[in-house]
C-alpha cells in the first residue's frame, strides 16, 4: 500500500518494503527514471530488498503518478533540486540511519548529486543507466520518443500509470533533454564530492546513453568506483538482465552492509 509524505513542495506518495526492520538496517532508497513511477519498477525493488534483507523505500517524484504536480518547469537546476527533495523526505520520514540509492536513468543522476551534497547521509549508490552529461545518442534517442508518444502507443502506455499528468511529464522531460540550452549541462565537478563506493551499470545497448557515461562517472568519482557493462541490456538493464544485476548490485554491497 502506498502512502503519503507532505515536504514543501507537495505530498509524495511512497511505499515501504520490510517495514518490520525499517529503522534498524542501512534503507535502500530507489529512484525511478524520467518517465517512471513506483508501480513501474515492477517487482525489482521488493526482490532486491529481499535478498540483501534490507528495508527499503520507492517513492514517485512530484508530477509523476501518485504524487502531487511538479511545481516548476524542468531547467538545469531539476536534478539538483530532486536532490533536495529527497533530503526533505529522508527527515519527514525520521530516518536516521545510512541509505543505499538505487538510481535508474535520471533517478540514477539525483542519486549521485544527493551523495556529492550529503555525503554523511549515503553508504553507497547503485545506478542504472544514469546520465551525466548530454550525448547526440540522448537527443536521438528522446526525439524517437517523442515520435513514438506522437503516434499514440508509447502514450497510452504511459497513460496507464500516469493519467492525465501523461502529457505535461511527457513534455517537461523531453523539453528538457532535446533543449539546446541544456547541450552544455554536465556534473562532473558534483561527482569529484562523491565520498562513498559507487557503482555504475549500462546496457550495452541502452538507446539513451553509450558507455561514455560509465567512464565519466569512473573517472570522476575519488572514492571506490565500479562500473560494468551490461550485455543485451538496453536502457533498463534490471528488467533485461534481472539476475545478472541483482548478482551485481549484491556483491558490490556484500562488505559494505553492516
Amino acid at each position: 500500500m502506498n502512502n503519503k509524505v507532505k515536504i514543501k513542495e507537495g505530498n509524495i506518495s511512497f511505499q515501504k518494503i520490510n517495514s518490520e526492520i525499517y529503522r534498524e538496517k542501512e534503507l535502500l532508497v530507489f529512484l525511478h527514471d524520467g518517465l517512471g513511477s513506483i508501480r513501474q519498477w515492477g517487482s525489482f525493488p521488493e526482490k532486491l530488498s529481499g535478498e540483501l534483507k534490507l528495508p527499503a523505500i520507492v517513492y514517485s517524484r512530484l508530477g509523476h503518478n501518485g504524487s502531487d504536480d511538479a511545481p516548476s518547469k524542468k531547467d538545469k537546476g531539476f536534478f539538483k533540486r530532486e536532490a533536495n527533495c529527497l533530503y526533505e523526505i529522508l527527515n519527514k520520514l525520521n530516518f536516521s540511519n545510512k541509505v543505499i540509492l538505487i538510481g535508474s536513468s535520471d533517478g540514477g543522476t539525483i542519486s549521485l548529486l544527493f551523495a556529492a551534497t550529503y555525503p554523511e547521509k549515503v553508504k553507497a549508490v547503485v545506478t542504472l543507466a544514469a546520465h551525466t552529461f548530454v550525448e547526440d545518442v540522448t537527443v536521438n534517442g528522446i526525439m524517437d520518443s517523442v515520435e513514438k508518444f506522437r503516434n499514440g502507443n508509447f502514450r497510452n502506455a504511459l497513460e496507464k500509470y500516469h493519467g492525465e499528468k501523461t502529457e505535461s511529464l511527457f513534455a517537461g522531460w523531453s523539453g528538457l533533454w532535446i533543449s539546446a540550452n541544456f547541450r552544455d549541462w554536465n556534473i562532473f565537478s558534483d561527482l569529484k564530492r562523491i565520498e562513498c563506493p559507487v557503482l555504475s551499470l549500462q546496457g550495452n545497448m541502452d538507446e539513451y546513453g553509450t558507455i561514455e557515461q560509465l567512464y565519466s562517472i569512473k573517472n570522476n568519482v575519488k572514492s571506490e568506483c565500479g562500473i560494468e557493462m551490461i550485455k543485451d541490456a538496453g536502457h533498463f538493464p534490471y528488467f533485461d538482465k534481472s539476475k545478472e544485476v541483482n548478482g551485481l548490485i549484491k556483491e558490490f554491497l556484500s562488505d559494505k552492509l553492516s
